[in-house]
């Protein structure tokens, strides 16, 4: 297991890497998030649990920068993101990878990841390009494949590539495991450890399979109608608990 996560002491928190206080947020006029404080540790992986509706994707899209935030504060790296939009989140080392395995499936893995590397240097960007090859099976295979011909399984690879290879601090993972087949969730949890564990990046993941997320998690929050109502390491959030948030 990683680092572990930050708690409430004062020497904890002062290794946070995002910092999340007081936040709504919503669509329209419909408030989805009341009032959520959490802080992720840097290094850690921080998974963030609930029921369908209860805010978790919100809660991403919010710290990113997707959706505005009603009120509180959101600090990355210390430093306000008040008024940032994507692009210079990404500047900073925050780095969204939404649900649903998404490429362009027109062009090919080459081109997915090329494009995802606008600015970088050729010398650098054939580099990360080794990089990822060398991190995901799909990548090192399908290079010059049209990425609208992978697997689910194979276009999560890429997808995550495509992430990572903007050299982020931390991603904002949206349900990695959404449309995957069962024999292929525990592989997208190792890579997941494996990007965490070997490059050092940090992850704050929204998953809905509780029980895989749960073996690679450092720190876990359950959110229930854009609140929060649990947290702690893993193994303190039992079946009790669990059904609390999920049919509570």
């Amino acid at each position: 297991m990683n680092q572990t996560p930050n708690t409430n002491t004062a020497s904890e928190r002062n290794g946070s890497l995002l910092s999340v206080k007081a936040v709504r947020s919503g669509y329209g006029k419909k408030e989805i998030l009341k009032n959520i404080s959490f802080e992720v540790a840097e290094g850690s992986i921080f998974a963030m649990i609930g029921p369908n509706g209860s805010g978790k994707s919100t809660a991403l899209k919010t710290v990113f920068g997707l959706l505005r935030a009603w009120g509180g504060e959101i600090e990355f790296g210390g430093e306000s993101c008040a008024g940032l939009k994507p692009p210079e989140l990404i500047g900073r080392g925050l780095v969204y990878v939404p649900q649903g395995n998404r490429v362009f499936a027109d062009l090919t893995v080459q081109q997915n990841l090329t494009v995802s590397l606008q600015g970088v240097g050729k010398m650098d960007a054939r580099c990360r390009l080794g990089e990822m090859a060398a991190l995901f099976p799909a990548v090192r295979a399908y290079l010059k494949k049209r990425a609208g011909t992978l697997s689910g399984g194979e276009k999560q690879q890429v997808a995550l590539a495509m992430g990572l290879i903007k050299k982020p601090k931390m991603l904002l993972l949206d349900e990695p495991s959404l449309g995957l087949a069962p024999n292929l969730l525990s592989s997208v949890f190792e890579q997941l450890h494996q990007i965490n564990g070997q490059l050092g990046v940090t992850i704050l993941v929204v998953e809905h399979k509780v029980r895989e997320v749960f073996k690679i998690a450092d720190w876990v929050i359950g959110l229930r109608r854009g609140e929060i109502v649990e947290e702690g390491k893993p193994e303190t959030i039992d079946d009790a608990k669990l059904k609390g948030l999920f049919l509570g």
